[in-house]
């Protein structure tokens, strides 16, 4: 071929001639049904190119923009799918258009590269390491390369699938189908689709006997990175990736068949390291030369040389401020030390710090030192490691002095005492730094007398920093305003405290003038447990020895109540079975550690007894049962119980007369009937949640219904008044009558008497009374009862609030 025919040749034929030549591409057969795919040695296979004579300029005068016909659409009806199959299999990648269509295309990318994960550095080598078989993503990483074009078959035209006779491993990747509807159109391009090829009939796992972690070498030195296996292997590889790599891949460097005593060796030597050699190294082998490789974890292959990119020199500060030590290097390391010795001094630097990086800063070793001393003067070094056990890479030290008008300052003052008298006081002086000589001053509390030199005495401690002054007995001639001043001759820096009170008390017993004796309440009461002391002390502290048990649990602790600060009382809001036992007062007066207890108090709880309400009613008149639950909830039934046949609920249809009533609003549940003598007796009334197994109980309440006989008594006197009165008004109504007559007689105007319009009483007025407003029984039921605010609700150490939840009843 000639270059000046080469030079003819279009641009995408020759890019896909160099690819072939290179590379070596799979491509089809000529299609014939559905078209072979085959894979053709690019080394020995060179395609025939048709060389086109030269294309002569065609007219453009009746071209105008916008004018041309827009190209048809082609939309697919198959299209490839991903595909997994053993080697040498047959596979059909379908591709069918809707429409028929001109020509199509079989475009192809090879599968990205080998994505491996990094090792964990922190781990120490091992003798059998752990191995993985390589996988790849799903997403190509490069440019389809078209592979065929060839005309669509079928008997619509519409077909453009493929078939491979037999795969191999060179015909794995993405594959993807285009078509045109003419030859002038651009093409229209399926999805990728993954050809992979996996192998069903393992052999024998490959597993590395000795393997290498981490090597570090100098450069321009020999080394070695150590892979063998544990059984013989066919062919070994070995890929390789940057420390600080952003793509996640590895590079394949090199494969080479497997060596040594029964082809169980795959290491590498370098004869000369250079510095683009350190990454990580992945060892990989198979067996099958058809088969994966399996890859051990990578090894860190490291290049003993380290940059410090930021390094703190040359720092002064005053004493007691904080420093900042930079040092970062320009490698990820493992460990970072540091290490200090004075500036005049010829020994051996001393290890102050050692400490890992973070794994998102593992370039950073700096440390920050607070409150740094006149003693941490001197040379700080910083030092890194590249692997647990590798060598140490020294920065060059820094220097670290104190500002000369700040290298004495203090750390502790002496503040306000007051101590009882006759006991040790102690008045705190330290320094940041050494001081030659302590000196304490004295002033009277009051007036303006001068002060005087008490002690002067050199510094205390091993860094001559403890100016601290200490009283055996302090009596009332010895307080006032101390002050401590420390000096250094040699730098001529004096340096004065603030003055600090020092006052004495008289020291009394503590003495209690009220307390509470054994306290006998209900459960969910309420309780003052008396404390008060005679005189005033400081802190009040109450402690519980719970029943059947030896140990006491400090609950609380205060100060002193009251004006006078002699009221330790405290009130438990909900009494608790948790908190029956002994409860002990305890005091502690000023100046003292320790407190004085009283006598303890007994705390017990009465168990409730079981109550009963009674309710009278009259046979065949109407009477009401309410009860009330105190949550509730949309899920709760009503039950109304009564021994030893009739139980009556909601949802259920009246059983003679009785109604049953629950209304939500209000949490209360009514029962309505006229009893006669079989229902009279207890009743329960009980509410339900049901759950997956069985109903659960939330509370009940009962009540005894009873016949009314005083309203029987009552009647009957109501009937013998009526009938007297009828009685009475019969004769009233004669003795009229005849009166009348009488008086008609003698004038001529008739009057005439109608029917008494008064109202009967009704003898079952009484009985009303008692249906007007029936009783109605609240049973209180919560998941959290309403607690009081006090300072005892949390009185009981390593409780649950949810303890306190109890069913109220009322």
């Amino acid at each position: 071929m000639t270059p000046s025919t080469f030079s003819k040749m279009p641009v995408r034929l020759v890019l896909l001639c160099l690819l072939v030549v290179c590379n070596g591409v799979p491509v089809p057969e000529e299609p014939d049904g559905v078209t072979t795919v085959k894979t053709i040695n690019a080394t020995t296979i060179i395609p025939t190119i048709t060389i086109e004579p030269e294309i002569q300029g065609h007219s453009m005068d009746d071209i105008l923009p916008g004018t041309k016909a827009p190209p048809s659409p082609v939309t697919f009806v198959d299209v490839p799918e991903h595909t997994e199959t053993e080697l040498g299999s047959s596979v059909l990648l379908a591709c069918r258009t809707t429409n028929p269509v001109a020509e199509c295309q079989w475009s192809w990318q090879p599968l990205p590269p080998v994505h491996l994960p990094l090792p964990d550095i922190s781990e120490s080598p091992a003798t059998t390491t752990t191995v993985s078989v390589i996988q790849t993503t799903t997403t190509p990483t490069t440019n389809p390369l078209p592979v065929r074009q060839f005309p669509a078959f079928g008997n619509n035209s519409n077909d453009c699938s493929v078939r491979f006779s037999s795969t191999k491993h060179e015909q794995t990747g993405y594959w993807s189908c285009a078509a045109r509807t003419s030859t002038n159109d651009p093409f229209t391009s399926t999805e990728p689709a993954k050809l992979s090829i996996v192998n069903e009939h393992q052999g024998p796992m490959v597993v590395f006997a000795k393997l290498d972690n981490v090597v570090e070498v100098p450069a321009g030195s020999s080394a070695q990175i150590m892979c063998q296996m544990k059984s013989p292997v066919r062919e070994c590889q070995w890929s390789w990736r940057q420390l600080n790599q952003s793509q996640p891949w590895n590079l394949e460097v090199k494969r080479f068949p497997a060596f040594g005593n029964d082809s169980t060796d795959c290491s590498i030597k370098f004869k000369n390291v250079l510095p683009e050699q350190e990454g990580y190294w992945t060892c990989g082998a198979r067996i099958d030369p058809n088969s994966s490789f399996t890859q051990s974890n990578p090894i860190r292959f490291l290049i003993s040389e380290v940059e410090f990119v930021q390094l703190s020199r040359g720092i002064q500060v005053a004493s007691g401020e904080s420093v900042l030590l930079r040092c970062l290097v320009n490698k990820p390391v493992v460990q970072c030390e540091w290490s200090w010795r004075s500036s005049n001094s010829s020994q051996e630097p001393l290890l102050v710090k050692k400490f890992n990086p973070n794994k998102d800063t593992d370039h950073d070793c700096s440390v920050r030192f607070k409150n740094i001393l006149y003693e941490e003067e001197g040379l700080w070094t910083c030092g890194v490691r590249l692997s647990p056990d590798g060598i140490l890479h020294e920065a060059p030290p820094a220097t670290v002095s104190l500002l000369p008008t700040a290298k004495v300052s203090f750390v502790e003052m002496p503040t306000d005492t007051s101590v009882p008298i006759g006991t040790e006081a102690t008045l705190k002086c330290v320094t940041s730094s050494r001081v030659e000589k302590c000196t304490w001053t004295w002033k009277p509390l009051h007036g303006n007398e001068p002060e005087i030199v008490v002690q002067e005495f050199p510094s205390n401690g091993d860094l001559g920093r403890d100016c601290s002054l200490t009283l055996p007995r302090v009596y009332t001639e010895k307080q006032g305003q101390w002050a401590c001043q420390v000096s250094i001759s040699s730098l001529n820096a004096m340096l004065t405290s603030r003055y600090a009170k020092l006052t004495v008390f008289e020291q009394d017993e503590v003495k209690f003038s009220e307390l509470s004796q054994d306290i006998q309440i209900s459960a969910g009461g309420t309780v003052l447990l008396h404390c008060v002391t005679s005189s005033a002390v400081e802190q009040c502290r109450w402690s519980l020895t719970p029943v059947n048990s030896n140990t006491t649990v400090v609950v609380k602790q205060f100060p002193a109540n009251g004006s006078e600060a002699r009221d330790c009382s405290v009130r438990l809001s909900h009494a608790l079975a948790e908190q029956e036992g002994l409860w002990t007062c305890g005091a502690r007066i000023r100046g003292r550690q320790n407190y004085t207890d009283a006598p303890p108090a007994k705390l017990s709880l009465l168990e409730p007894e079981p109550v009963t309400v009674a309710l009278w009613a009259s046979p065949h008149q109407t009477v009401t049962l309410s009860c009330k639950v105190e949550t509730v909830q949309s899920k709760v039934q009503c039950h109304w119980i009564h021994t030893p046949k009739l139980h009556i609920y909601q949802n259920m249809s009246g059983t003679r007369g009785h109604n049953i009533n629950m209304d939500y609003s209000t949490g209360i549940c009514t029962l309505e009937f006229k009893p006669d003598h079989s229902d009279l007796g207890l009743w329960l009334c009980k509410f339900t949640i049901p759950s997956e197994y069985a109903d659960e109980e939330l509370g009940s309440a009962s009540v005894v219904l009873l016949n009314s006989l005083g309203d029987e008594k009552l009647g009957w006197i109501v009937g013998a008044l009526t009938a007297v009165t009828l009685f009475l008004m019969i004769i009233i109504v004669v003795l009229v009558v005849c009166k009348t007559r009488l008086f008609v007689r003698k004038s001529s105007r008739v009057l005439e008497t109608g029917p008494s319009k008064e109202k009967k009483q009704n003898p079952q007025l009484n009985n009303e009374r008692y249906t007007e407003n029936p009783l109605k029984i609240d049973v209180h039921v919560s998941e959290q009862e309403n607690q009081n605010g006090t300072n005892m609700n949390s009185v009981l150490p390593n409780r649950s609030p949810h303890l306190y939840d109890r069913v109220e009843k009322s």
